[in-house]
């Protein structure tokens, strides 16, 4: 895939395999020249339960396989979406305008993500702990929690679907990845790679849901999916307004120093289109 490419067309993929939506499709702009670069399906709340359903009944499976074939099953994937990264960037691009050259960086990130969630996978420790009663010993175990909901932002379309897809995955868990309206081309090129190693429907890719009152906002979508099969979401919290590109410096770390290195990027990274803008701006003291 190439910036000049044709349009792409894009599906839900769950269950270990590819579904078409019977629904309407979202079309989705160059916010340079206009041209239309993706279509998406506008999925109905029956292809969401079905995806839930597919990562639930994957679960049972998913996590008692030891860590060792988790961050196999991670590297492979960094493997394969590494050989594809001008299709990724290119896709984030067309979709979402970032250059080109931010975009691949971005890509390249995801990539490093997997493999460093893929090591991680084989230290999740857990501890002994002295008991009260001589002869006893007290063992702390961790265990896959369940199926997670990843809903990603428009901003990093893929590096952000990364931080929740390799880190659930890794744990042992399964997820449904909700990306971006905005951006779900990137997310389609994503699940092409997903398919070419997954075999026990581990990760479930669906671009757009829609509930008979339209687009859902990613709170909503959450709620609907929280009651099915206890599933636990996997979003990037946030404060409103001033805190969007919240950092905190101790009086130690010198704020001139932290402002000067830190804020400039946090608000213009990307001439500033990399997250929402504020018109608030403070110092707060504790």
């Amino acid at each position: 895939m190439h910036p000049e490419d044709p349009v792409l067309t894009c599906r839900n993929f769950y269950a270990g395999t590819w579904h078409d939506s019977p629904f309407d499709v979202l079309e989705r702009h160059n916010p340079a020249t206009g041209e239309l670069v993706s279509v998406a399906p506008r999925s109905a709340a029956g292809e969401v339960d079905a995806a839930v359903a597919a990562a639930a009944a994957a679960f049972r499976t998913w996590r008692r396989t030891v860590p060792a074939d988790r961050a196999g099953h991670l590297h492979r994937l960094a493997e394969v979406c590494g050989g594809r990264v001008d299709d990724l960037a290119a896709a984030i691009t067309r979709e979402q305008g970032k250059p080109l050259d931010e975009a691949r960086g971005e890509v390249r990130k995801f990539v490093t993500a997997l493999h460093y969630y893929a090591e991680e996978a084989t230290r999740v420790f857990g501890r002994t702990i002295p008991n009260d009663t001589p002869g006893f010993t007290s063992i702390v175990a961790k265990e896959p929690i369940g199926p997670v909901a990843g809903i990603v932002p428009w901003n990093y379309p893929i590096e952000l679907i990364g931080w929740k897809l390799a880190g659930s995955v890794a744990a042992g868990c399964t997820i449904v990845i909700k990306p971006s309206e905005y951006t779900p081309g990137s997310a389609h090129v994503l699940s092409e790679c997903i398919a070419g190693i997954e075999r026990r429907a581990v990760i479930q890719v669906e671009p757009i849901f829609e509930f008979e009152n339209g687009v859902q906002t990613s709170t909503q979508v959450f709620r609907a999916l929280q009651p099915v099969h206890g599933i636990f979401g996997c979003g990037t919290g946030f404060l409103p307004g001033a805190m969007t590109a919240l950092i905190i410096a101790i009086n130690e770390a010198g704020i001139d120093n932290a402002i000067e290195r830190n804020a400039a990027l946090g608000v213009g990274g990307n001439n500033g289109r990399a997250r929402q803008g504020s018109d608030h701006e403070g110092l707060f003291h504790f």
